[in-house]
């Protein structure tokens, strides 16, 4: 018992001891907690505001530092920015300068536009006034029937009424002036002598070299001063065909003509390397060089050399009652009037189209597709032919030919003929062959002493009053004429 209660004692005193420790340390680790926890806020505060103030001193840095970055950069870009723009400034200087001329020229271009669309719509303005009065006439007009016939003929009426003159129109005065003249050629050998029929005979043939002369140089631009050759070879193709052959002197006038044609085409072909008055020195040396050869011993058995060949005149055939002259008057007219009428209908025809195109403009007549080689041979051909034709109508009314009738003088004379008659006319050959053969006549009458200086004289005379030869003074003149009248009948009429 004792021992149990002594260790129950000592069980008490032990828990004593123990209650008491036990309830030291909650205090002790309250104390220590509360320290530890002071000491942690104490820490933590500090570490708060050292982490602060490194906070602040960087956030406040920081932005300066970003300011002064950004101040930089743009600092940069702005003088970027300066040297970039001053660089195209300098190229930019002078488009700027420039800007106000192309400003101005497009001012400029607007204006004129404008100008123009004014003066097109003033035209058009005009037009419409044209077109109001007529759409009025016409409605006048078309009172009386249908407008489109009563126009018509109102037109047709006024027409024919102002375009007569002493009742003709002036297709009429044409065709009366041809039948006028007809008829004075068909008679004129019964009312003068058998000379002056001789002499008209020799004006129809000269105008028939001045036909082919006019077709070469007047409608194809090829200048000629050996037409000449031409002449005398046919005339000698025909006083040989006669009075050696004795072939009939009808038949020989064609193959006269076929001879010079092909003569003339041959010739052309290296004429087509030059032209102009280089062409005129060539056929001018072709002139020259022919009456040579007709003395040349070797062919003095055909051509009778200096002497030449006499021919019989012939007489008029199927027993008419006409004598030589007058028949080879008639031959002549008859000849001629052939030549007229196929030049007339060549230069109308294709064929004359492209010979005018070549005149007036090698390179355009080229570009169109004209052969110009051919035209031109064949042109240099057909008025060999016209001239071989009439070569050897004058050996028939002539009667004789010889080399020195056929010099470098008749050549120039022929062209002085063509360019007095009228060029680039079919008529200008009849004026020009009269020319030829009368006024040498008259120039003799009035000085015999001088009788080439009163020639020379009167072909100035001509080409100052008549620069476009007869046919065309013939033309104005016969135009102003019928403009006069025109205009006084309408001032009557008024």
């Amino acid at each position: 018992m004792a021992t149990t209660d002594k260790k129950s004692k000592t069980t008490k005193a032990a828990a004593k001891k123990t209650a008491a420790p036990k309830k030291a340390a909650p205090a002790k680790g309250k104390a220590t907690k509360s320290a530890a926890a002071t000491k942690a806020k104490a820490t933590k505060t500090v570490a708060t505001k050292a982490a602060t103030k490194k906070a602040v001193a960087p956030k406040k840095a920081a932005p300066a530092k970003g300011k002064a970055t950004k101040s930089a950069a743009a600092t940069k870009a702005k003088a970027t920015k300066t040297v970039a723009t001053k660089a195209p400034a300098k190229k930019a200087a002078a488009p700027k300068k420039a800007a106000p001329a192309k400003g101005k020229a497009t001012k400029s271009a607007a204006a004129t536009k404008a100008k123009a669309t004014k003066t097109v719509a003033t035209k058009t303005v005009a037009t419409k006034a044209v077109a109001k009065k007529t759409a009025t006439v016409k409605t006048k007009d078309s009172a009386t029937g249908s407008t489109k016939a009563a126009s018509i003929k109102t037109a047709a009426m006024s027409g024919s009424s102002r375009e007569k003159l002493g009742g003709l129109s002036k297709s009429q005065w044409q065709r009366l002036s041809l039948v006028a003249a007809s008829v004075l050629f068909l008679v004129l050998p019964w009312i003068v002598s058998d000379f002056r029929s001789y002499q008209f005979s020799l004006t129809f043939i000269y105008a028939i070299v001045l036909l082919g002369l006019n077709i070469l140089t007047g409608f194809n631009g090829q200048f000629s001063l050996g037409h000449g050759a031409f002449y005398a070879l046919g005339a000698y193709t025909t006083a040989i065909m006669v009075d050696q052959w004795e072939i009939p002197y009808g038949w020989t006038i064609p193959v006269a003509g076929l001879i010079c044609l092909f003569a003339g085409f041959l010739f052309g072909i290296p004429a087509l390397r030059i032209e102009g008055h280089y062409l005129a020195l060539a056929t001018l040396a072709l002139a020259q060089a022919i009456p040579s050869l007709l003395k040349y011993h070797a062919f003095e058995d055909y051509t009778g050399g200096v002497q030449g060949i006499v021919m019989d005149k012939p007489e008029a055939p199927w027993g008419l009652p006409l004598n030589a002259d007058q028949w080879l008057y008639y031959l002549c007219l008859f000849v001629l009037v052939i030549g007229f009428i196929a030049s007339w209908n060549i230069l109308n025809s294709r064929t004359g189209r492209a010979m005018k195109a070549i005149r007036d403009n090698h390179t355009a007549a080229v570009a169109m597709g004209v052969n110009t080689s051919l035209y031109k041979t064949w042109t240099f051909g057909l008025s060999a032919l016209y001239t071989g034709i009439a070569g050897a109508l004058s050996a028939i009314v002539v009667q004789f030919v010889a080399p020195d009738s056929f010099g470098v003088f008749l050549s120039i004379t022929f062209l002085v003929g063509s360019v007095v008659g009228g060029m680039s006319t079919i008529s200008g050959a009849i004026y020009g062959g009269l020319f030829i053969q009368f006024i040498p006549n008259v120039a003799d009458v009035i000085s015999k002493s001088a009788p080439w200086a009163i020639y020379g004289v009167i072909m100035i005379v001509f080409m100052f009053v008549m620069p476009m030869g007869i046919a065309g003074f013939l033309r104005i003149l016969w135009g102003k004429i019928w403009a006069k009248y025109n205009q006084t009948e309408a001032a009557g009429q008024e």
